[in-house]
């Protein structure tokens, strides 16, 4: 079981995408992506990571996941959590159900893979959301799925006052936040995750 935690897939390091493709082999190449809008709208972002995937190797198949029809993800041996608005992908997630189907079967699923808002709605919480300017309802719950136990900030730039929002955010709220750019990510295998690029790690449990 693989669980990668990226900001995008368009431009990622070779051994990433060498890794990734791999896995996605491996698990049998047929991939559900599971969208954080709905169509029309989601669409053109779809259709982008479908040519992405295909370009990585021609015979993945990538399919737009109806949400509303938890079930059929068993079907899939890839999981895609797409990009987008971080508070209106978790709503999504919470209306269908999905996050109570995805949970239990965390350790058990071959390959599932989070992409910016994808992979912050695979954190336990989504205030990094807050910290890119993103907002939800009022009074919404910040709760995620909690596949991981880190928090994750993407498209990192690696600037100054970026670092100094990222290390405040995490000193008050006590997190460990990791800091992907767009070219790399994180790969977790049974607990155990390594960084594939430079990755920023900020622990603020360590004040």
């Amino acid at each position: 079981m693989s669980i990668y935690m990226l900001s995008d897939t368009a431009n990622l390091n070779s051994i990433l995408r060498s890794e990734l493709c791999s896995d996605i082999k491996q698990a049998g190449g047929r991939i559900a992506y599971i969208s954080s809008s709905e169509p029309p709208v989601s669409i053109p972002f779809f259709e982008n990571t479908r040519r992405e995937y295909k370009a990585m190797c021609p015979d993945f198949a990538v399919d737009y996941f109806d949400i509303t029809n938890v079930d059929e993800l068993q079907n899939y041996g890839v999981w895609h959590f797409s990009g987008g608005n971080s508070f209106e992908f978790m709503d999504r997630i919470k209306k269908s159900g999905l996050d109570e189907y995805v949970r239990p079967r965390i350790g058990l699923q071959p390959v599932i893979i989070g992409v910016s808002a994808g992979s912050i709605v695979l954190s336990p919480n989504l205030k990094t959301s807050l910290l890119l300017n993103e907002h939800g309802r009022a009074g919404q719950s910040v709760q995620a799925i909690g596949a991981v136990p880190f928090e994750f900030y993407p498209h990192y730039m690696d600037d100054a006052k970026e670092n100094s929002r990222i290390a405040q955010y995490a000193e008050q709220a006590s997190a460990l936040v990791v800091a992907c750019p767009d070219t790399d990510g994180i790969r977790i295998d049974d607990g155990r995750w390594k960084s594939i690029g430079k990755i920023t790690v900020f622990d603020g449990r360590l004040s």
